[in-house]
């Protein structure tokens, strides 16, 4: 049992899933915290003080706004170097990377400095304001 100063017992997140479960820890299932009283209790609602908005919530936001911005950044990427008609191969060669690193920048699956940034504008005879013309 969990007990919040000034509050009535709350059970435990690992007892009610065996509850609700059989037992069984492993498979899906849907939580309802109540405490003893049998009302149903939200868990951001157990301490005392005022809510402010979810840090984690924040962070996702700006976790997907980040990841859109790659993705927008690596196609505007491989539209260069497909307009130069080079292979990934050979843009990373001209540009000083591993060719599996430019795949990941293309894809939006890497973050990538301002160095490497000017390496792939200097290879891609641009300026580096050129690869992000598309990025919104």
């Amino acid at each position: 049992m969990l007990i919040a100063p000034g509050r009535p017992a709350i059970e435990s997140y690992a007892s009610i899933a065996t509850k609700v479960n059989g037992g069984s820890r492993s498979q899906r299932y849907s939580i309802r915290l109540s405490n003893v009283n049998g009302k149903e209790v939200r868990p951001g609602l157990i301490g005392p003080g005022p809510i402010g908005p979810c840090p984690t919530a924040r962070k996702m936001k700006i976790s997907a706004m980040l990841a859109s911005i790659q993705i927008q950044f690596g196609k505007s990427v491989r539209r260069l170097r497909i307009r130069r008609k080079l292979s990934q191969e050979k843009l990373a060669e001209l540009a000083g990377l591993h060719p599996t690193y430019l795949g990941r920048i293309e894809r939006g699956r890497q973050n990538i400095s301002l160095a490497n940034i000017g390496k792939i504008a200097r290879a891609l005879k641009v300026k580096p304001l050129e690869l992000f013309r598309s990025v919104h």
